[in-house]
């Protein structure tokens, strides 16, 4: 036999836990903040990247231009939008017109505004080997 949840006469015990993703809960929608460090993670990971490499990289070329560090914000804000509260867990269980939309900004907007927001610089030495031209060419058309 596997363990069970619960107490002694099967009912569930009462617990808190974190939810570091947001998905599909099986429960009602209720307007209440739920936090998910996960997704907070994720746009961190990504804004540190940016600096780090801007950082790292900003010796060859001058830093980046005010455009592109807004556009590269831009896509990490819309990015923490549709993975955090409300936006992410209201499409990943409640509507499916939302989780389209989360898939759009996933695939047609986020992403160039995240490319743009590279110094170009940066882009060079991301395409700098032989491979990763070739990926980003077949990838692109």
């Amino acid at each position: 036999m596997g363990a069970r949840s619960g107490t002694a006469d099967n009912t569930p015990r009462h617990r808190r836990t974190v939810i570091w993703w947001c998905s599909a809960q099986g429960t009602p929608w209720s307007w209440s903040w739920q936090a998910y460090p996960g997704a907070w993670l994720f746009v961190a990971a990504l804004v540190a990247g940016y600096v780090l490499a801007a950082r790292r990289l900003g010796d060859r070329g001058g830093g980046a231009a005010p455009h592109r560090v807004l556009s590269f914000a831009a896509g990490a804000v819309l990015l923490w939008i549709v993975v955090d509260w409300p936006v992410g867990p209201l499409g990943a269980g409640y509507l499916a017109s939302v989780n389209m939309g989360r898939y759009l900004v996933f695939a047609l907007i986020a992403p160039p505004l995240l490319i743009h927001g590279l110094p170009p610089h940066a882009l060079r030495a991301l395409l700098a080997p032989r491979w990763a031209m070739r990926a980003a060419r077949r990838l692109s058309h």
